[in-house]
């Protein structure tokens, strides 16, 4: 199994793979009107391309923090999309704090909601 939000509409879909079977694609079509940010990270200088080990905190305006980690390889046979999902109810975002691999620091005070950012490490 993995996931992604092939449709780019802030719910995850995810794909089951059964061995020599074949794959099925289950589109979330949940009418939740939650709120969600999408965040792809893109290394350069001395960051690896997916900028795997990249560290991302967000935090909203109910005070909760979520962090989640850039990783590569999530199972056999699968992978997961790279694409950090946060989702955030109903809540607004305060800051998105960044911790690139290696240690540099960015922080993007109250970015809109509902998009997908994409961010290129700039040193």
């Amino acid at each position: 199994i993995a996931y992604a939000d092939y449709d780019r509409d802030g719910k995850l879909d995810f794909v089951v793979g059964n061995w020599n079977t074949g794959y099925r694609l289950y589109h979330n079509q949940d009418p939740n009107t939650n709120h969600w940010l999408a965040i792809t990270l893109v290394g350069s200088a001395n960051i690896n391309r997916d900028a795997v080990g990249a560290k991302v905190y967000v935090s909203s305006s109910d005070h909760q923090t979520q962090v989640q980690h850039v990783i590569c390889g999530s199972g056999l046979g699968s992978g997961n999309d790279m694409t950090l999902h946060f989702g955030l109810g109903q809540t607004t975002i305060q800051e998105v704090k960044i911790l690139w691999p290696n240690a540099n620091e960015q922080i993007l005070e109250t970015p809109r909601i509902n998009q997908h950012l994409i961010l290129t490490y700039q040193p």
